[in-house]
């Protein structure tokens, strides 16, 4: 229906999303700017390699993000697709992660 692939989300969600899943769903831990959140986690799992990078299109926000930072990010072109008084579900733009401080997030197809 959403065609979801890899997501992010915080600390706990994306620890207990990721071990519990039996459909082998993967959210991983980012902080409240979406930046990769490396802390017990393998900085490699984000960045693979230059043609083999995860692919992301969705948010888990567990009233932990910034919700102007992800408007920023994804330029309003988020969509709740899931609302509740525990967290919210963003399907976004896909994206990957890029190894760079400045701009560490890229579009996929964006001006291409």
């Amino acid at each position: 229906m959403y065609n979801l692939k890899n997501g992010v989300g915080g600390y706990w969600d994306a620890k207990l999303v990721s071990v519990l899943s039996k459909k082998n769903i993967r959210l991983y831990q980012v902080n409240r700017n979406i930046y990769p959140d490396y802390f017990v986690n393998n900085p490699n799992v984000y960045y693979q390699s230059k043609n083999n990078s995860p692919v992301f299109n969705y948010i888990v926000d567990h009233s932990s993000f910034d919700t102007l930072v992800i408007s920023h990010i994804f330029k309003h072109k988020q969509q709740k697709i899931y609302n509740s008084d525990e967290f919210i579900i963003y399907k976004v733009p896909d994206f990957i992660f890029i190894n760079d401080q400045e701009k560490y997030i890229k579009i996929i197809n964006e001006g291409e």
